[in-house]
């Protein structure tokens, strides 16, 4: 099993990576800032790291240059994932392994560790290029409302991009649970519409992590997809998220909502009108 050491000073974040990447069978390593990552690496040498670049104590920068000067820690690959897009080229002149931007999608992270822990080398601009792609789509359309969307099946799409147009809004999509995390704190969201069923992580454990940050004013709708709406009848979460969620909520000031279950058969009817209720 290989091991891979995380460091990020954001502890959703750190969670959210930790969780992808034991889910997909690495062994995790974890620290708060460079100073602590080099704590970790006299007890232990991993197979990669991936690196957030402004941590207080000791940043990305300083982690980097200090690890690449000690003959022991040289050679581990290291992936630089940060907001921070103009920094590309700096980490790139001084041979960084592998560059991404923030939001980044869960499988482009885990192709370039398999690629890198491998001994394979990755392209770089490419990656980089379609991220920063993305923050400057962001940055020109901040005039437009946000909706953000996380385990949606292919049905829903046109129904949500039809029904986000009509309001003036624009959908970004999210790849996974740590993708919608990261891409919440980038295009702040007025809504966001969430499958119950999300993969990997509990849409519970996404909600709570998300009003964790601060100033997190995000309207959160949970729904449900089945292939026949009758198999909703046997769906414990379907009877759970019903049942219990606006209970579990009910001291929050904007408490997350759940539209119900739908069906390929039914969506069109049905799934539109409940949620452009909430496009203001």
């Amino acid at each position: 099993m290989k091991t891979i050491l995380v460091i990020d000073d954001d502890e959703t974040l750190l969670d959210l990576a930790t969780n992808l990447l034991t889910h997909h069978n690495y062994a995790v390593l974890t620290a708060r800032n460079g100073q602590e990552g080099v704590r970790v690496l006299k007890n232990q040498l991993p197979d990669l790291i991936v690196l957030d670049v402004l941590m207080p104590v000791m940043d990305g920068f300083q982690f980097y240059k200090t690890i690449k000067s000690q003959k022991e820690y040289a050679q581990i690959p290291v992936i630089i994932l940060t907001s921070r897009s103009q920094m590309r080229d700096t980490f790139l002149a001084i041979g960084v392994d592998c560059f991404i931007v923030k939001p980044y999608e869960s499988k482009d992270l885990l192709s370039r560790i398999e690629q890198l822990t491998k001994g394979q080398s990755v392209d770089n601009l490419q990656i980089s290029d379609q991220k920063i792609k993305l923050l400057e789509t962001k940055a020109a359309l901040d005039d437009l409302k946000r909706v953000l969307v996380a385990g949606t099946p292919s049905p829903m799409i046109p129904i949500l991009q039809k029904s986000a147009k009509e309001k003036n809004y624009l959908v970004v999509f999210a790849d996974s649970g740590s993708d919608l995390v990261e891409k919440t704190i980038l295009v702040a969201p007025v809504v966001i519409l969430l499958n119950a069923q999300v993969e990997n992580i509990t849409a519970y454990e996404i909600i709570r992590r998300l009003k964790q940050r601060p100033n997190f004013k995000s309207k959160v709708l949970l729904f449900s997809y089945f292939r026949n709406i009758d198999s909703a009848t046997y769906s414990a979460s379907h009877f759970f998220y019903a049942k219990y969620l606006n209970d579990d909520f009910k001291d929050d000031p904007s408490p997350p909502y759940y539209l119900g279950a739908f069906s390929k058969k039914d969506v069109k009817e049905t799934f539109a009108k409940s949620f452009e209720r909430f496009l203001k």
